[in-house]
């Protein structure tokens, strides 16, 4: 199989409605069915080698749900695990694909039946398809500057990080779109890469792609086939509401979906020339350091000086979590990790690249990841192969706010202030040292 080769399935995954919703603090069930939800599948193939690229809309799938379900693709499709990436659109208008399946954790338990039941199969359904379906194809690339997104680290008067719209702070307008067609000219799919939090809606709790959704469709009736939406740096960025915040309604929410579905048209509008891109498929361990744990007095002081847990809200939750599973680390005598390893997948496609990142990271990592690769398009994908919680640059850990607390907070063994940096010049290493 020489030719380059694009496959392309979609299958619904759609909750009933009174599914739990997942992406803000405290319970939250669906009254409605704004739009449904999907799984979509790339399948790529040439000079004897396939790799699968999936965005799902969903808000996350932590790291270990990720590895079990590629593992089970692979295993149906007959293509490694490490040559498939599986992304997350981050919408918080879907089920709960995360969290504690026996505990809650203040964001909500994982819905075992969503992932079980409909999840699972539906992804594999769409997997073993697109590589049925691959045939020769053309790709284009187009882009754009967009202002549907906005920095929403908001500093208040007296010093505060707050969740508001900072006009100053590091945003990437550039919206790319990719177009796959046949060798006849007949649209295939299209691909829509931009850094933007879903969370227009808010907390209504309607089922949704957040204004995505608004987005893909504008693009599938442009060009009469599918399109796919993968969200890009996405840490930092909120969508640019008339509100002044990056939350709002279902109004609200298709007022940014419409601007940003203008814009997939005129990105794709730009495309000039289409032709048969190289396609390669590369992985390699990449490895970061952890911090070390605090000491068990210092995690029992700790865990004494936040209070009652029954009162605890929002990030506190985290924090208390964090501190009860270290002190359970320590009365297990469970090993001391002093590293982070994961395996790193890239697709080259021609001048482009995906980088899956297994976090939220904020846009300056991403601008510093683009200028620091070998590709002339570098595409960062945020809540890919898995999601760790937020990846913040060093800069930004002094002024706090919540992603700084979450960053901090999030996991037992957490990773350098300077992460950031580190993860950058890894991917850089991998990226010049496999292409």
């Amino acid at each position: 199989m020489e030719r380059f080769q694009v496959g392309f399935a979609r299958r619904s995954i759609t909750p009933a409605v009174g599914a739990r919703l997942y992406g803000y603090p405290g319970a939250r069930a669906s009254k409605l069915l704004h739009d449904d939800l999907f799984v979509n599948t790339l399948a790529f193939a040439g000079e004897n080698e396939m790799a699968l690229l999936i965005s799902v809309d969903l808000c996350v799938l932590e790291q270990t749900t990720n590895d079990e379900l590629r593992k089970k693709i692979a295993k149906e499709v007959g293509i490694p695990a490490e040559k498939i990436i599986l992304a997350m659109i981050h919408t918080h208008s879907g089920p709960s694909s995360a969290g504690n399946s026996t505990a809650d954790n203040g964001w909500g338990s994982m819905d075992m039946d969503f992932v079980e039941k409909i999840l699972f199969p539906q992804t594999i359904s769409a997997a073993k398809e697109a590589v049925k379906s691959l045939a020769p194809a053309h790709m284009g690339i187009g882009e754009t500057s967009s202002l549907a997104g906005i920095n929403r680290r908001e500093m208040t008067a007296d010093g505060k990080v707050i969740l508001g719209q900072n006009p100053d702070g590091p945003f990437d307008d550039k919206m790319r779109v990719l177009s796959f067609v046949s060798l006849t000219s007949e649209p295939i799919v299209s691909l829509i890469h931009y850094g933007c939090h879903p969370t227009a809606a808010g907390q209504a709790p309607e089922i949704s792609r957040d204004w995505p959704g608004y987005m893909v469709d504008r693009l599938e009736k442009e060009t009469g086939a599918p399109a796919v939406f993968f969200n890009g740096a996405e840490g930092d960025i909120g969508p640019r509401l008339s509100n002044g915040m990056t939350t709002g309604d279902m109004e609200l929410m298709k007022e940014v979906g419409i601007i940003a579905g203008e814009d997939a048209v005129r990105a794709y509008q730009n495309i000039k020339t289409y032709c048969e891109p190289e396609f390669k498929v590369k992985s390699d361990m990449l490895v970061l350091p952890y911090r070390k744990l605090p000491t068990i007095e210092e995690t029992k002081s700790a865990i004494e000086a936040l209070g009652d847990p029954e009162k605890l809200i929002e990030v506190d939750i985290l924090v208390y979590e964090r501190y009860k599973n270290i002190l359970s680390h320590y009365e297990q005598k469970l090993p001391m990790e002093t590293h982070w390893k994961f395996q790193q997948t890239y697709i080259a496609l021609g001048p482009v690249v995906f980088v899956p990142y297994p976090m939220e990271m904020f846009c300056q990592i991403s601008l510093n990841q683009q200028k620091n690769s070998p590709f002339a398009y570098t595409l960062c994908l945020s809540n890919a192969n898995g999601s760790i919680g937020y990846l913040p640059t060093e800069d930004q850990i002094p002024l706090g706010g919540y992603e700084i607390d979450s960053f901090q907070s999030y996991n037992v063994f957490i990773l350098e202030e300077n992460a950031e940096v580190q993860i950058v010049e890894e991917n850089t290493k991998l990226l010049n040292k496999l292409f």
